[in-house]
């Protein structure tokens, strides 16, 4: 998913009035320094940085952290920078995992394992969040394939599924809805016996 695919389905924009001082130039563009960030925005953009894009090759964590430590501001900055940079990994492949990973760790749950492959039947198949331990899978659904490639998407989704509690896996659907309103994905997770960091 590209980000303005990712923007088209943001219903949540915030808006706040920042000191100028806040930007920075790069180019002809300026941006917010990823220190003054939220700890979920810090997330989705680090993942990005990591990842690379066809266009763009990734980002070292060294370079990051250099750069990091040019801008670092007041205290609540760098705990939310280091809070994100721990927490930050190439392996989620669009804005909408990072963001969910982000809600994760905010909500109190165990950190899932990323991009994991499972096999049954001769067939692997690649999920986006495994909890081994609770047996949980989840999956992070933008709908975007479903847009594009219709029905016949949806049906192979369906086998997927099928195939993957096969293994004797739950399987938890995250959808952008849940990301908008964390108290219901902690319900969601909660019913889904996803385990908190606590237990």
């Amino acid at each position: 998913m590209t980000v303005d695919a990712f923007l088209r389905q943001c219903t949540d924009i915030r808006k706040e009035l920042v000191s100028p001082a806040a930007f920075r130039g790069f180019g002809t563009r300026y941006v917010t320094p990823l220190p003054r960030l939220s700890f979920a925005d810090g997330v989705v953009a680090l993942d990005a940085a990591l990842r690379g894009t066809d266009q763009h090759s990734p980002v070292s964590t060294e370079l990051l952290q250099s750069l990091a430590s040019e801008l670092m501001g007041s205290r609540p900055a760098r705990f939310r920078w280091e809070k994100a940079f721990n927490t930050a990994s190439p392996l989620s492949e669009s804005p909408g995992e990072s963001w969910a990973r982000a809600l994760y760790e905010e909500l109190g749950f165990r950190t899932p394992k990323l991009q994991v492959s499972l096999t049954t039947e001769g067939k692997r198949y690649r999920v986006d969040f495994l909890w081994e331990e609770a047996g949980v899978v989840g999956e992070f659904d933008g709908w975007m394939k479903y847009q594009t490639e219709g029905r016949e998407a949806l049906r192979a989704e369906k086998l997927r599924e099928d195939a993957i509690r096969s293994l004797g896996f739950t399987v938890l659907r995250i959808y952008w809805e849940d990301l908008q309103n964390p108290e219901q994905l902690r319900r969601k997770l909660q019913r889904a016996g996803v385990p908190t960091q606590s237990s």
